[in-house]
């Protein structure tokens, strides 16, 4: 399917942000598919949805009426939805940091597409504590080149952080930042502009 999307001029390969039935997202079969995004110079993007229930549904199963989502319909996304956002792509990002998959591919490019990025900074250093835990004792820890944390970039706020970093810095390097990390995240996935 990866290649008949790129055959057709796909921009991002979309991709669940959950654990697919019956096999992890890091499982080796799966290295053709970030093969040819890492070939196209595409990303893979993970969006909220596609993953069944972000949560348990018996959450809402409280004694009161279920809320309107915030389109104004009577199921979809509420806030006890909302908390349960980062779960699918913390567990499928680490796993796929823990396995190898960005190892292998050191130049796939991978987003996360409207699922915040508040959990970022807990993530990574949860990602740092398994490591310490488990980096002696599991091969495919020892086999990574670089500490789970040093694969990610994002972080908190990172507009309002990055913009006081950068004091008197150049309008290039506002630049990068404001715009051409996304040209750079999207690769031959953008148009190009004439």
């Amino acid at each position: 399917m990866a290649g008949e999307a790129l055959e057709m001029g796909a921009a991002a390969l979309l991709v669940a942000s959950g654990c697919p039935a019956g096999h992890s997202p890091s499982h080796r079969e799966l290295d053709p598919v970030w093969a040819q995004a890492q070939a196209a110079g595409i990303p893979v993007v993970f969006h909220v949805g596609g993953t069944g229930d972000l949560i348990d549904p018996n959450y809402f199963v409280n004694g009161l009426p279920i809320p309107p989502d915030f389109h104004g319909g009577e199921e979809n996304f509420r806030s006890v939805d909302y908390m349960g956002i980062p779960g699918p792509p913390m567990q499928t990002l680490a796993t796929m940091i823990f396995d190898g998959v960005l190892e292998r591919f050191p130049e796939l490019r991978i987003g996360v597409v409207e699922q915040g990025a508040i959990w970022l900074p807990s993530w990574m250093l949860q990602m740092e504590s398994a490591f310490e835990a488990f980096g002696r004792h599991e091969e495919r820890l020892r086999e990574l080149s670089l500490r789970p944390s040093e694969y990610v970039e994002g972080g908190r706020r990172p507009y309002e952080r990055f913009e006081r970093s950068l004091g008197d810095a150049s309008e290039t390097v506002r630049q990068r930042f404001y715009a051409d990390n996304f040209v750079d995240l999207m690769g031959n996935g953008l148009p190009a502009v004439g």
